[in-house]
């Protein structure tokens, strides 16, 4: 749904909820369509029952009488049965029309910018140098590069494209879709890749492309495999720390969290390592619930460093392995105290986001903790199956491309709300990388709070905030920070690493890792 603020998909305004209601109705009216027919069933019994009785004969105009009567009211008993039954199935059956309707309506314009996508990378191939200099070959790739060219993100035809749409392909959407339709035309009409798992069948989708990026990269020695360190920063936060008032203070703690400690004289040696913060919040009936806040990418250089907030661990998460960011995670929340049962509210910017929901996907950790809410910004996590108990809020602006990275749309379902907020009116246009920042997330959720209940984006914040008011309230305990630094094997000479290291491992332990597809580890 568009309104002022942002698109709202999910929540309140997913057809999931929506059709969900039908359906309860659907359940409601089949439920008393069968108790008026046990009613009107026992009344043939109270009939039967009446023509017993000795003085009956007595008075047979009354007899005849009161049965009819009793017979009418069996009979209309009967029909309102099999009204309200027929009610209830006509619900269930608008109800799997309303899906299958969305569906179609949702696909239709990814399925079109997935085939354009397609065309393109298969053009490119054909029309290589490398391959061919034919006239047939340059038409293909003119074809595809003049189908391409119209719906390039953060183009005036692109956003006009998107408005005629209704609004549908947003630049981020368009490179949702497009862009893994050129992969695909890349590589369909190629062989596979010698050596490989993938020598016999390509890459098929995001996942199995960051797989390839893992493979090819530490064939180079980069994007290693690394042990983990986890240290505390020690008494950074002495005094209790009250509870964010609301998203936007919730989100600049979160966006803290990468930036510099340098000239802090706290003992985190680089700039690069990001900080878990897990936040105590005490209840006046003794219980506590928790705020964890998970650091973004730190550290972009693919080679041996200290940080686990770095480019390897986002090619691991999208290739659906745990990786040294989740493990930095779980083990501050271990350290923090946090006690089984406890509720718990993750929120993440960017790689942030995706490591809290990753972590959603290993039933052991689902088992050790109680998250009930997470919200994300910026982040791509349309892939992840998130548990139906667990509430997600996912912020993201319509011009940033890294939302839409993992090549899906997030799931419009009761229990994830999704707003995608447009570029600010009459702003000159921003870069994708402008769009990302978390300064410029932070002026979108402050914009969203202040829009109040009168918008659906409004209505959908505030909404989260009455569902969750245990972490926005009460009274302030301690606050804890952690870092990581990565750990390698030490090399041989020639550069290859000596031994191994069961940190390495992911265990088995994610559901997304048992896909059946090719592994390079993680």
């Amino acid at each position: 749904m568009t309104a002022p603020g942002g698109r709202v998909t999910g929540g309140a305004y997913a057809i999931e909820a929506r059709t969900a209601d039908m359906r309860a109705t659907a359940a409601h009216c089949e439920d008393i369509a069968g108790r008026t027919r046990t009613i009107a069933t026992a009344a043939i019994g109270e009939d039967l029952a009446l023509a017993a009785v000795p003085g009956s004969v007595l008075a047979p105009h009354t007899l005849v009488s009161v049965t009819g009567r009793i017979a009418g009211f069996e009979l209309r008993g009967q029909a309102c049965a099999a009204s309200t039954a027929a009610l209830a199935q006509a619900l269930d059956m608008a109800a799997g029309a309303y899906e299958r309707a969305d569906s179609a309506v949702q696909d239709a314009p990814g399925r079109i910018l997935h085939l354009l996508g397609l065309v393109t990378g298969a053009g490119l191939v054909l029309g290589a140098p490398a391959r061919a200099f034919s006239p047939v070959a340059a038409a293909w790739t003119a074809v595809g590069a003049a189908a391409a060219w119209p719906w390039r993100p953060g183009t005036p035809a692109g956003r006009a494209a998107g408005r005629a749409a209704g609004g549908w392909a947003t630049a981020g959407e368009i490179l949702e879709h497009f862009v893994p339709g050129v992969v695909r035309g890349l590589t369909i009409l190629g062989p596979g890749i010698p050596g490989t798992p993938f020598a016999v069948e390509r890459p098929r989708d995001g996942a199995e492309l960051a797989e390839l990026l893992l493979l090819l990269a530490r064939a180079r020695g980069l994007m290693e495999k690394s042990g983990l360190e986890v240290h505390e920063v020690p008494a950074s936060h002495t005094d209790p720390v009250d509870p964010p008032a609301g998203l936007t203070e919730l989100f600049r703690r979160t966006a803290q969290q990468n930036k510099s400690r340098e000239g802090t004289g706290a003992p985190n040696p680089r700039q690069e390592n990001g900080e878990v913060r897990v936040e105590e919040i005490l209840h006046p009936d003794g219980t506590r619930s928790w705020i964890v806040h998970v650091p973004g990418t730190t550290e972009w250089d693919p080679g041996r460093h200290d940080a686990p907030t770095d480019l390897t661990s986002n090619a691991e998460a999208v290739a659906g392995h745990e990786t040294q960011a989740m493990r930095l995670v779980r083990e501050a929340m271990e350290r923090a105290g946090i006690a089984p049962g406890e509720e718990v509210l993750m929120t993440g910017h960017s790689q942030g986001g995706r490591t809290a929901l990753g972590l959603l996907e290993d039933e052991e950790f689902l088992v050790r903790f109680n998250v009930t809410a997470v919200v994300t910004a910026g982040s791509p996590v349309a892939t992840i199956e998130v548990p139906p108990e667990v509430e997600v809020l996912s912020i993201q602006h319509a011009d940033d491309p890294v939302p839409f990275l993992d090549g899906g749309q997030n799931p419009g379902r009761a229990h994830w709300t999704t707003v995608t907020v447009e570029a600010p009116a009459g702003a000159p246009p921003r870069t994708g990388g402008e769009a990302h920042r978390s300064s410029a997330y932070e002026e979108s959720i402050r914009a969203l709070e202040d829009l109040g209940e009168g918008t659906a984006a409004g209505a959908s914040v505030g909404e989260f905030l009455r569902r969750h008011r245990q972490f926005f309230s009460g009274r302030g305990g301690r606050a804890r920070e952690f870092y990581g630094r990565r750990r390698y094997p030490p090399q041989h000479e020639n550069g290859q690493e000596q031994g191994g290291s069961r940190e390495h491992e992911d265990g088995g332990r994610f559901r997304q890792a048992a896909r059946a597809r090719p592994t390079v580890g993680g």
